[in-house]
């Protein structure tokens, strides 16, 4: 008993932390200008590149690792993909030059392109689809479909797992996750579109079944992606900026391959 209240201590101040942050992401989608949601999805680009190269350690070149920050959150910004091959192609060729015109007598290349670029696709390339999603017609709902889709998956699988889960997911990269956790985050996800469904009549029902059962299985995807980066550096959090969650990037995990995931389906699947 004890020990299963240890594992629940951080879970109001886990899922208090997620509200807050959702309800002020949700005023930012509703009340303020494109423009200041665009802006905000830099900033957490940002913090969350300075987390992912932090735990990349020497390999991400310390000395030009502000650069490929700005670099990485200005990709983030992008409302398109013509935008994300210029600032994408841009920055490799000036990561390249950059390289070829160190004075030291041995240049390593190889480890801080290949971690940059992962950086820059993996954190500022893929959040900027929520600025992708937001151009869409009715994107600020769909926005908020994702958002509120991905999350409380999280909490289901969070809740479900804790209370219920036995049988381990993926014991070398995540021990705690369970198969039971993973099926509550899931119905937590329909259960979601179910009631979205009924109250927005955008698309059809089986169409927005099937998005919340994609989006149920990407999000726990993304979150055992960044445990897998985090073991792999011997980290437990990101960081420790956000209260009961660690970092950043411990936040946005489960959004990370939602929001490009989400905005293929919305555009190639169901047309909007």
């Amino acid at each position: 008993m004890l020990k299963h209240f240890a594992r629940l201590s951080n879970g109001p101040v886990r899922i208090l932390t997620t509200a807050v942050l959702v309800a002020s992401i949700l005023v930012v989608i509703w009340k303020l200008p494109y423009g200041v949601f665009t802006a905000v999805v830099g900033v957490f680009a940002a913090l969350g590149l300075m987390e992912f190269f932090n735990m990349a350690g020497r390999a991400a070149v310390p000395f030009i690792r502000p650069a490929a920050v700005l670099w990485g959150a200005l990709l983030a910004l992008s409302p398109n993909f013509v935008w994300d091959e210029a600032i994408l192609g841009s920055g490799l060729f000036a990561l390249f030059i950059y390289l070829m015109t160190r004075r030291e007598e041995r240049v390593a290349a190889l480890a801080p392109m290949a971690v940059i670029t992962l950086g820059w696709l993996y954190v500022g390339w893929c959040l900027s689809f929520f600025n992708k999603i937001r151009l869409l017609p009715d994107g600020n709902m769909w926005l908020c479909y994702v958002l509120f889709t991905a999350k409380l998956c999280d909490m289901g699988a969070y809740v479900v797992g804790n209370r219920w889960g036995r049988t381990p997911l993926a014991r070398t990269v995540s021990p705690r996750k369970s198969v039971e956790g993973a099926a509550g985050g899931i119905l937590a996800a329909l259960l979601f579109t179910v009631i979205f469904t009924l109250f927005v009549r955008e698309a059809p029902f089986w169409h927005t079944f099937v998005l919340g059962l994609v989006i149920g299985g990407v999000a726990q995807a993304g979150d055992l992606a960044e445990s897998l980066l985090k073991r792999e550096a011997g980290f437990k959090d990101s960081s420790g900026w956000v209260p009961g969650l660690g970092g950043v990037l411990d936040l946005v995990d489960s959004l990370i391959f939602t929001a490009p995931v989400a905005y293929v389906y919305l555009t190639w699947v169901i047309g909007v």
